[in-house]
């Protein structure tokens, strides 16, 4: 599988040579749009091979990255909420204290533990406190996506580790919990959380829903114009939406991973995007299948798994994580 990832960081490497013959240093600039994607096996390369093959060694560094990023963004949003500041912005839904980013280090650590408990039936109560508090802080930071899309790969993959007993009992817990938050929580925030989570299945009936969908529809006929090979990065972004009542040019990304990579790398750079994600998932699937089931290692496969293929989802709302 490491051919394929190879492959496409050279295709992007290509890709960022095209746009530098187009747009000179710019194109180094824009290419940081897709480092998410180029860094995240990145650090498991860098492990010396002994390392790499030391099952606890991999799985205390996996452990200690998912809880430091979700510590550092529960801090994140307590900060910048005492001091004013707004890290992501303010729109239909009210003010968003960290970006979407942090809501999914914070959703990740919630399904972390959630399969720890259902795979290995092992959990201990300050890990019960943490994933409970992690969960509603992703909640009231009002980003639908990066909460939504962990959980739905999760609960598709917990289906294999199913136990009735064990499921009812953590929803009966979590249940309870967030109405225990919601009874401090202020009216106006529990209001603005309703109405962020009442429109993910109707992205038309959101302010914000309505123009992404409309500036991908732009992109999308962009892309087409250099359907093979793409524009090249160093060119940014333009998009004039037509038929609708903003007076405005839009130039930021088009809240779509994948549509990015087809527009400035072309069909060619997608399919090796989308065929590495899949190999690596495949090999997590594998990989699960043939450990011992009920075990450590089975639990960090799988949120390792998890991780990987909710990029395939969140990737059609934002950037890789």
């Amino acid at each position: 599988d490491g051919w394929l990832y190879g492959l496409f960081l050279l295709w992007i490497f290509i890709e960022i040579i095209v746009g530098y013959t187009k747009y000179g240093f710019r194109a180094f600039g824009e290419a940081r749009l897709i480092f998410s994607f180029l860094s995240f096996f990145v650090p498991f390369y860098l492990l010396n091979s002994k390392q790499r093959l030391n099952p606890k060694y991999i799985m205390k560094v996996i452990h200690d990255t998912i809880l430091c990023c979700a510590v550092a963004s529960a801090c994140a949003y307590f900060l910048n909420m005492a001091t004013g500041t707004v890290n992501d912005f303010v729109d239909s839904r009210g003010i968003r204290y960290i970006g979407t980013i942090h809501t999914f280090y914070l959703t990740i650590l919630f399904c972390f533990y959630a399969l720890k408990y259902n795979i290995v039936n092992v959990i201990k109560p300050r890990e019960v406190a943490v994933m409970l508090f992690a969960l509603a802080i992703a909640i009231v930071s009002k980003n639908r996506s990066a909460l939504v899309c962990p959980i739905i790969v999760s609960t598709i993959v917990f289906v294999k580790h199913i136990n009735v007993k064990k499921t009812v009992y953590s929803f009966v817990l979590i249940v309870l919990s967030l109405l225990m938050f919601w009874l401090i929580v202020p009216n106006n925030i529990y209001s603005e959380v309703q109405f962020t989570f009442a429109r993910v299945l109707s992205p038309t009936t959101d302010p914000t829903g309505k123009w992404r969908l409309a500036i991908q529809a732009v992109a999308f006929q962009q892309a087409l114009e250099n359907f093979w090979i793409g524009q090249g990065f160093g060119g940014y972004f333009s998009f004039l939406v037509p038929g609708m009542n903003w007076d405005i040019l839009f130039e930021y990304a088009p809240h779509n991973q994948f549509l990015v990579i087809f527009l400035k790398a072309g069909i060619v750079g997608l399919l090796i995007c989308v065929l590495t994600l899949l190999s690596f998932i495949y090999r997590g699937i594998k990989a699960n299948i043939t450990v011992e089931k009920n075990t450590k290692t089975s639990v960090y496969i799988t949120v390792v798994t998890v991780i990987i293929t909710t990029q395939i989802i969140y990737g059609l709302t934002y950037d890789f994580i």
